[in-house]
């Protein structure tokens, strides 16, 4: 009894994680590779493939190809608050190289507290269980021309569910373009790879291609920055995705982001705030309408060192 009661409680943590980010997003044990801990990224509709990386190391898991504007050397590390008992964490930094940048990024993701029961109906459950997520990513980028910037990452997976753990290698590979001092756009693969059987079937990776544009500018007169991030993309075998975002900073120290994300037919939108003073930024980012599956809560600390 204990194997078949340990196979269908995976089928069904599989299906809860498949939710990892409210619905919308592929039904994979590894939802939580889709799900981007940068605050300030999901806070404007998930759009940052051509962001840039001044606002920390999380832009890499959109877009290894980008390379800071500043070249230099930072570090992030953000808390992701969700629903069912779930937790993301992510740590990452970043640090220039000749014509280049390199960055290693940590990503973390919890369940659990789930009630493990036999295949008879019982008041009282036989154990629990949970499960655990996690990724180690490397990636580099050099500069082609002043303009253009090419990049490749590679991310250990793991994943395990109760006692049964599987593991795989993936690949993501992007490039970044600066058409003028205020526009650049930005193109990227995601997650090419495979993972090693989980019980019975391997996880997929949810693999996507994306594309992006990000326009920057200034009013003087009243000291405002402002951001315009758009992002469109595909996971392959599942749905196609459109998202962007607006954000304004006045004094380069208050900012306000709001977005929204088209995911197959399902409209997310989503709000942000970030406090910048000196070398620290911190920055938190919702998504407003989660499907009542209560609002999540992004935390981003963000240093240039």
């Amino acid at each position: 009894m204990y194997g078949r009661t340990h196979f269908l409680a995976v089928v069904l943590l599989l299906g809860l994680t498949g939710s990892l980010t409210g619905a919308g997003y592929q039904a994979s044990g590894l939802s939580f590779l889709q799900v981007n801990p940068d605050s300030r990224i999901m806070a404007l509709g998930d759009a940052g493939v051509a962001l840039g990386q001044n606002g920390g190391a999380g832009v890499l898991l959109l877009n290894p190809g980008i390379i800071s504007d500043n070249g230099a050397m930072d570090a992030q590390l953000a808390h992701t608050i969700w629903f069912a008992r779930t937790g993301l964490e992510f740590a990452g930094i970043t640090f220039p190289a000749s014509r280049g940048q390199y960055g290693l990024t940590l990503t973390s993701a919890n369940i659990n507290n789930f009630e493990l029961r036999g295949t008879q109906a019982s008041d009282e459950p036989i154990g629990e269980f949970g499960a655990h997520y996690a990724r180690a990513g490397f990636s580099g980028a050099r500069n082609l021309s002043g303009n253009t910037a090419v990049g490749v990452g590679i991310d250990l997976v793991y994943e395990q569910i109760y006692y049964h753990t599987a593991h795989g290698v993936s690949f993501s590979l992007g490039a970044q373009h600066r058409i003028s001092p205020d526009l650049r756009i930005g193109a990227a693969i995601n997650h090419l790879g495979s993972m090693t059987k989980l019980i019975r079937e391997s996880t997929p990776l949810p693999t996507s291609a994306r594309l992006g544009l990000v326009f920057n500018g200034h009013i003087d007169e009243i000291e405002l920055d402002y951001t315009f991030a758009a992002d469109a993309g595909y996971f392959l075998n599942s749905y196609g995705f459109i998202g962007g975002g607006y954000e304004v900073c006045a004094w380069k120290i208050a900012a306000f982001r709001a977005g929204a994300q088209l995911r197959g037919d399902q409209l997310h939108t989503s709000f942000g705030l970030g406090i910048h003073w000196k070398k620290v930024t911190l920055d938190y980012g919702t998504i407003l309408d989660n499907n009542q599956l209560g609002l999540p809560h992004l935390f981003s600390l963000h240093f240039m060192l």
